[in-house]
């Protein structure tokens, strides 16, 4: 019935004007398409700043991508400390792109003063192809003082002097599941 079509046009609307506008919410932390936009420094390693993408396509189309080889201790490290705070009050979702040479694991860690952290460690299961993790950190929206972003590679191994690409590290709002364990048997 016309009705029911009028319904179905204004729910199709509707949603379209909700993602569109969560897609604008999306912040752009780190891109590298111009050089680097963060001041990234490694504690031990080598950052070896804007690098041509290896392997450009579907996931990362970029031409440039960030590059950090990994020192000899265990939780080798690099860090950017950012101007302004990081507003996790509703963009409290952060994405990476990542491009490992071993399979292994990273750490996503926001650092503020007074002790304020919070942290994720992702596994990186495929090697030499571009992957897009995902971070909720809506546990730590309260947190109003977060201003330094830390990348650790393959942590806890210091036989490791590896050369990992990341790009796209971007922040947005986390959505309506944000906090919830997914249920496998679902």
């Amino acid at each position: 019935s016309q009705i029911a079509m009028n319904q179905r046009l204004l729910l199709l609307w509707t949603a379209l004007i909700l993602f569109a506008a969560q897609m604008q919410a999306q912040v752009v932390i780190e891109d590298f398409e111009n050089g680097p936009a963060l001041n990234w420094n490694a504690v031990d390693g080598l950052y070896g700043g804007a690098v041509t993408n290896p392997d450009s396509n579907f996931v990362n189309g970029s031409d440039s991508v960030g590059a950090y080889t990994k020192g000899t201790t265990g939780f080798s490290l690099f860090l950017a400390d950012l101007a302004t705070t990081l507003d996790l009050s509703t963009n409290n979702e952060f994405s990476i792109q990542i491009y490992s040479p071993v399979g292994t694991s990273f750490i996503l860690k926001l650092e503020g003063p007074n002790g304020q952290v919070i942290e994720e460690t992702k596994n990186i299961a495929n090697i030499n192809v571009w992957q897009e993790y995902t971070f909720d950190f809506s546990a730590a929206s309260a947190l109003d003082s977060l201003n330094r972003i830390i990348l650790f590679f393959d942590p806890g191994n210091a036989a490791s002097d590896d050369t990992y690409l990341f790009d796209n590290l971007t922040q947005g709002p986390a959505g309506p599941c944000a906090g919830t364990v997914a249920d496998p048997d679902i």
